[in-house]
């Protein structure tokens, strides 16, 4: 027993010890459209759910976690410990240039387990949504040639920690999850007057700090059509939830320079003023298709309505209700790891197309994604490398908008262990 004791030490080292140092040094690529709501939002699913579309709500694996869904857990059969790490790569097009940034970061730490063989439970910490854009826009002084030129910037990570439970009763099954939000975000508005001499700037600065809980729950229903073919009906989601959190705001005269500001003088400034984020309700519905231990194939339909997105009781304009569906499945060869590595290794492959959470000019701004992914077996650790691969696109260059298109790799560990059982013989 004290051996499990041990691992379970070591590894929530591991998490913590990330979470200290590799997070708060993550550094996100430029995308203009972070900011809006509360920035853009983490993916969810984890590796072998990304590699298949993002699927999720009827998704029961017996070595994987589905956090998507938390009525999921209660199909483990064995301790189960995932990490990831991924890498973004993001270019911006419009009608006259080309630009491309890219990152690495850590994606997820989650840790699964099964109680007994009605109840399964799980914990985990991954970014929640980020911010990091910069946006220059000039304009023209009224009734003068002079102009005026506004940049945004923001800046910041929210992360989320969260604990699961699913239990199971016959073919039914159900569970939530229960998540604490919180991080820092920034976000900042430089005036300046490039045409005219002896003026200073005005910059207005916003230090977010939100703290609260949220939460998701899901149901499963199993089907058994044959020996070796089920279908599972599955459904996820929460309401609408609201995050509690502190502000600080200030308006600053300044000297600026391209990037170096030197402050005069303060403005205006208030302390930890109070207030609510309100995030939109999330419902989400789907079937799998599975025959065991050889192959799925699955399907999601997801309902945001953002444009209830609140942020200190204003609404956001630049937010849209978004519709997503996902289609996707896995194939394994052959079930024994005897028949050869290849012929063991987990084969995904997926799509998704959302109408989109953005409004820009009167045009919802659309998102879709093709994804693949592999899942390579560890024959003598009990563990998996997972990968996901996925192009995605978002925006239009219409209206002389910005067109997004994202290159997202995943690169997951997957270790599957007989822990907190206790032995007979010691």
């Amino acid at each position: 027993m004290s051996a499990y004791i041990n691992k379970t030490f070591f590894l929530f080292i591991i998490f913590f010890s990330l979470h200290n140092k590799s997070f708060a040094q993550i550094k996100q690529v430029n995308s203009p459209y972070s900011i809006s709501g509360i920035g853009d939002i983490h993916p969810i699913p984890f590796a072998f759910n990304r590699a298949m579309g993002g699927v999720g709500a009827a998704l029961r694996t017996t070595l994987n976690i589905n956090n998507v869904n938390p009525a999921s857990y209660s199909a483990l059969q064995l301790t189960t410990f995932e990490l990831a790490l991924q890498a973004n790569s993001l270019w911006l097009n419009t009608n006259t240039q080309t630009k491309n940034t890219a990152t690495g970061s850590l994606s997820y730490l989650a840790l699964a387990f099964p109680v007994n063989k009605y109840w399964g439970a799980g914990l985990g910490l991954m970014p929640y949504s980020y911010l990091h854009y910069d946006i220059t826009t000039p304009r023209n002084l009224l009734q003068t040639e002079d102009t005026v030129q506004y940049r945004f910037l923001g800046s910041g990570q929210l992360y989320q920690f969260y604990i699961g439970n699913g239990v199971k009763y016959k073919a039914f099954s159900a569970g939530v999850n229960v998540g604490y939000i919180f991080g820092t975000q920034t976000r900042q508005l430089r005036q300046t007057f490039p045409t005219i001499d002896n003026t200073f700037s005005n910059i207005r600065t916003q230090d977010i700090f939100p703290r609260g809980f949220n939460w998701n729950a899901g149901l499963q229903y199993e089907f058994t059509l044959t020996k070796k073919l089920n279908l599972v009906w599955g459904a996820a989601g929460n309401t609408a939830i609201n995050i509690n959190s502190t502000q600080n705001t200030r308006w600053e005269r300044a000297q600026v320079a391209g990037d170096r500001v030197s402050v005069v003088d303060t403005l205006y400034l208030t302390d930890d003023e109070k207030g609510k984020i309100t995030l939109p309700l999330k419902l989400t519905t789907g079937l799998s298709l599975q025959s065991k231990s050889q192959w799925l194939i699955s399907a999601d339909v997801s309902w945001e309505p953002w444009q209830t997105f609140r942020f200190y009781n204003q609404p956001d304009a630049s937010l849209a209700n978004s519709l997503r569906v996902a289609v996707g499945g896995s194939i394994i060869p052959s079930s024994r790891l005897a028949g050869g590595f290849w012929e063991a290794a987990a084969y995904n492959a997926g799509f998704y197309y959302a109408t989109g959470r953005l409004n820009r000019q009167n045009l919802q701004l659309p998102e879709w994604g093709i994804t693949v992914g592999m899942g390579m077996p560890l024959k003598r650790v009990r563990s998996r490398l997972n990968f996901a691969f996925e192009l995605g696109q978002r925006g239009t260059l219409q209206n002389d908008l910005i067109k997004e298109t994202s290159l997202l790799a995943t690169f997951g560990f997957t270790l599957n262990d007989r822990w907190f059982i206790k032995r007979k013989y010691d």
